[in-house]
């Protein structure tokens, strides 16, 4: 069973004033997906969102409200959400429902913006503040996604990242020999079932920038890691390097437009650790 929005936010910002260390800091982005079931573009001000958005220790998502531009669907809410267990029997917190994407590009979510009051300031690009990643620091991602129906090379079902974009999830390749989970070109050797909910973790390690278009930085995966540890334990499930990943938005894309499938994307997280991350269901 899901725990409400409030209720994680809350027992979030109370540990974080207890004990704060550096294993475990802060989230940038926590979408749980705690709307009504059968909402569209959840997160637009009239399901609750604001326009300019609110880090989640401030009582927000960290994500402003989503922008509708034209030929995009929105994500509509599922009757339940999802979840995932580790093998070692570790569960991931949660908290809401889910979001089905439509059968194309979704509403794109911005990241919230800058502020005098922003307590995440440190996280940003100097250079430019509308997105998240200095130079030099690390940053990770998670999110939980299932794909019903008839999954084959040609589908498409990835959570776009980074200001290259980066495509998270299965991605269209019809040159491979099976449909696996990806980072953009990259396999892991994770092939994708269909019903099965997968757990993608990302590490971002931002390099050294002389201007916005520069692509210098690294990120690993990790699908369905061991939780509870301070880093995965497992090595990385695949990697890219010489990308953008500074973050100031996302959606969701589907492919083919007539595909049989169905994508159900949860839990996305953005924050500066591991843990911060992967929280556990207690």
């Amino acid at each position: 069973m899901k725990l409400s929005s409030s209720f994680f936010c809350a027992a979030l910002v109370s540990s974080a004033a207890l004990a704060w260390s550096p294993l475990h800091a802060e989230l940038i982005v926590y979408e749980g997906f705690a709307y009504p079931g059968g909402i569209e573009n959840p997160g637009d001000v009239g399901s609750g969102g604001t326009k300019s958005g609110e880090a989640p220790s401030q009582g927000g998502t960290g994500l402003a409200a989503p922008k509708l531009p034209s030929g995009r669907q929105p994500l509509v809410i599922t009757e339940e959400g999802l979840s995932y267990t580790d093998p070692a029997g570790k569960s991931l917190l949660i908290a809401g429902l889910a979001a089905r994407a439509p059968q194309k590009d979704s509403a794109v979510y911005p990241l919230y913006s800058p502020s005098s009051s922003d307590p995440l300031e440190r996280l940003r690009d100097p250079a430019n503040p509308e997105v998240f990643g200095k130079p030099g620091s690390t940053l990770w991602f998670s999110f939980l996604m299932k794909v019903d129906g008839d999954i084959t090379t040609a589908t498409q079902s990835v959570l776009k990242l980074g200001q290259s974009h980066m495509a998270l999830g299965i991605c269209n390749n019809d040159r491979s020999d099976a449909p696996y989970i990806r980072i953009s070109g990259p396999a892991s050797k994770v092939v994708a079932e269909p019903g099965q909910t997968y757990l993608i973790v990302g590490k971002i390690e931002f390099g050294e920038a002389s201007s916005a278009d520069d692509r210098n930085d690294k990120v690993q995966i990790w699908v369905d890691p061991q939780l509870g540890e301070q880093e995965p334990i497992e090595p990385p499930s695949t990697a890219l390097e010489g990308t953008n990943a500074r973050l100031g938005d996302f959606w969701i894309e589907t492919a083919p437009a007539e595909a049989n499938t169905a994508s159900t994307f949860d839990e996305i997280r953005i924050g500066e650790t591991f843990l911060d991350v992967t929280p556990l269901n207690p």
